[in-house]
């Protein structure tokens, strides 16, 4: 039955007020039966410590009550039948009588043995002999001077010896008994007898039975009224739940509806703060149409928007002439315009989704079995744009070399995180080809000039040595106007020269161990005169346990010349330069320091740009060709060396090398001047 109950609870379900009335009933009952239980269970010591405490205070009040002067009497007259004797036999049987718990009491005395007590009164009778001539332990009156031990009786000891009333459970020849005694103290508040107040196990059973039964009754009352009683209040009590739980059901069908309940406690404040919320909602519901009418204006004029950018982004990227392509972060396609298309050789739907090293492979021209597209991994890292390196060569599907040019920029979002990346490149096939040919013809031309040059500079020194006559002073300052022109112009000759070899590829590496600082000594001392013009101090600073290290010497010569030459040509008079030379576990480090110029903020970029020449040195300086730092790091970087600088204008720069310790790879030079020549007379 009780499953079936269950499963019609489960199928109609019951209402909240039901259950949290059920609930409560059902623990306060729980609560009730617990509580009834514990004190059912107690039953027993609680009857015994309320009649021990009623036997200490009957005692208590005897001792005071009886005159400890006539206990002394009789004491002293040992007469049992004397007046006094039974004037205090009376007293205590009124105490008796007093009492219905009470079955007997009486007084004893000390004897010289400290455990055995001796009767002095007793309030019990000697009762008439039983159907067998016997008379009963139990109805047999304690005479005087009846011995008593005490031995089992710690509480009536210790009731003499601290004058204090106390209480024990114990059984004698009498019966068992609860009992409470108190002292009998004389005018000398000493102790010279105890009187005992005996109540029997049976009283106490009686007691026990009645206290049980009484609070059986009790619980029995509670359990049948009070559940009645306390789920007619909580009904009537949760009856708002009801209510508002209707008024919400309308509400959902219904926003007009609304919760009226004029009370002043928690029903009325949720009263109140509903109706707010349906006021506040059914005003939302009629402006929502609107709203959403307008929204969805806005969101259409913003889809034409969007479709319209699109339209516009996709016709601008189909029309630009340059190749475009978009990666992700995992360096997937996810564009793709004609012109990539046109210069690569894939079709869109070929390099969408695809790695973009799977279509696109970029090499440099002068070593085409390592790629070169490090710019567009370094665009992704750092979100800045990224060039990419010169000399680039695309090889399409068909294999054809492509040379290319242009950058890699970072996608962004909102937040500016990396997102993707943008690269775009153009077919430069004709501008490299005009390029090589204009390097080669200054490769030419440089080379043809030499010749000339080195036989005016020829001639010049001869007419200076005097070899050719005697000449005078001016015709002297004329011709080492024309020596010093000429010595420029084979520098700038010998520098042009550099470039097209490095532009070209022609230049050949030829490493071998060298001692770094005995070098960087030499150049110093080749660029002494020109710091001892200027009164330019060079401090160095070497780490003297750099081993020697494979280079080319003649390009790591250049390296010092530049960096050292334009530091003494840009510090002003009586300036410093500090060469610093170290290492670390990879790499040869070099600093050159000034407190020069300076190079303009504004101009920094553009510092290692070939024929450059910031602003501020041209103002002061005529003489340079800007192709100095164009070489220093164009052989820095074939090294797989690094060069950078710090510098604040009119306070002085310095350079960094880094350089592998390990040393440069040999290179062999794959042109010669001949074969340019030969091209360019159609010779060939």
């Amino acid at each position: 039955m009780t499953h079936r109950l269950f499963e019609i609870i489960q199928s109609k379900g019951i209402k909240f007020k039901t259950k949290l009335i059920f609930t409560i009933e059902i623990l306060v009952i729980a609560i009730t039966i617990i509580c009834g239980l514990l004190v059912y269970n107690h039953t027993q010591n609680l009857v015994r410590e309320v009649l021990r405490n009623k036997l200490i205070a009957i005692a208590s009040t005897a001792a005071h009550t009886i005159d400890s002067s006539k206990v002394k009497e009789i004491q002293s007259q040992r007469n049992g039948e004397s007046p006094i004797h039974f004037e205090i036999k009376e007293n205590l049987k009124n105490i008796v009588a007093s009492d219905e718990n009470i079955d007997s009491t009486y007084i004893m005395e000390k004897s010289d043995n400290e455990n055995i007590l001796k009767f002095l009164v007793d309030s019990a009778e000697t009762e008439d002999l039983n159907e067998n001539g016997i008379i009963e332990d139990d109805e047999k009156e304690a005479a005087l001077g009846e011995e008593f031990d005490i031995s089992s009786f710690p509480e009536m000891k210790k009731a003499f010896e601290q004058k204090t009333a106390d209480y024990e459970t114990a059984c004698d020849k009498w019966g068992c008994w609860l009992s409470g005694y108190a002292p009998i103290i004389d005018e000398n508040n000493n102790p010279i007898a105890l009187i005992g107040v005996d109540i029997s196990a049976d009283q106490i059973v009686a007691h026990e039975k009645k206290m049980k039964l009484s609070i059986f009754l009790i619980l029995g009352t509670i359990l049948t009224f009070f559940p009645i009683f306390l789920f007619f209040y909580l009904r009537h009590t949760l009856n708002p739940i009801t209510e508002i739980a209707q008024d919400i059901t309308k509400f959902s069908g219904n926003l007009s509806t609304r919760i009226h309940m004029d009370r002043k406690d928690e029903f009325g404040l949720i009263a109140d703060n509903f109706n707010k919320m349906a006021d506040e909602l059914t005003d939302l519901v009629k402006n929502m149409e609107d709203k959403v009418t307008k929204r969805t204006m806005e969101i259409a004029s913003q889809k034409n928007q969007i479709e319209s950018e699109k339209n516009k982004t996709d016709s601008i990227l189909k029309s630009i002439g340059d190749g475009v392509f978009v990666i992700n972060t995992h360096l997937e396609i996810t564009m793709f315009n004609k012109t990539s298309e046109s210069i690569t050789g894939y079709s869109a739907e070929e390099a969408l989704g695809k790695k973009y090293y799977e279509i696109l492979q970029f090499f440099s021209d002068s070593d085409e079995t390592k790629r070169n597209d490090g710019f567009i991994k370094e665009a992704i890292k750092t979100g800045t744009i990224h060039e990419m390196p010169p000399h680039t060569l695309l090889i399409n599907k068909f294999g054809q070399k492509i040379p290319v040019a242009d950058s890699a920029s970072p996608l962004k979002d909102k937040e500016g995180k990396v997102i993707g990346c943008v690269i775009v490149f153009r077919d430069i096939a004709h501008e490299y080809e005009i390029d090589k040919a204009k390097t080669e013809f200054v490769s030419l031309a440089s080379h043809q000039l030499r010749t000339p040059l080195s036989s005016i500079n020829w001639y010049a020194e001869m007419l200076l040595a005097g070899d050719a006559g005697k000449i005078n002073s001016h015709q002297k300052n004329y011709l080492q106007e024309i020596y010093y022109g000429n010595q420029r112009m084979i520098e700038l000759v010998n520098s042009l020269l550099n470039v097209s070899r490095l532009e070209m590829g022609t230049f050949l590496v030829e490493p071998k161990q060298t001692n770094i600082l005995k070098m960087a000594d030499e150049v110093v001392k080749e660029l002494t005169p020109r710091s001892l013009e200027k009164d330019i101090k060079i401090k160095k600073d070497y780490d003297k346990t750099l081993p020697e290290i494979n280079v080319d010497p003649k390009l790591m010569r250049i390296i010092f010349q530049n960096l050292l030459s334009n530091s003494i040509k840009y510090t002003p008079a009586k300036g410093k330069v500090e060469l610093k030379i170290n290492q670390d576990a990879h790499n040869l480090n070099i600093e050159v320091t000034d407190n020069g110029m300076g190079i303009p903020e504004s101009q920094a970029t553009n510092i290692f740009s070939k024929f450059f020449r910031a602003d501020n040195v041209r103002q002061t300086e005529t003489e340079g060709t800007g192709l100095g730092l164009y070489l220093v790091k164009s052989i820095i970087e074939h090294s797989k060396g690094k060069v950078s600088f710090q510098s604040i204008e009119n306070k002085g720069t310095t350079f960094f090398v880094s350089f592998p310790l390990l040393g440069m790879r040999p290179k062999k030079g794959t042109k010669e001047i001949s074969e340019v020549v030969c091209k360019l007379q159609n010779k060939c």
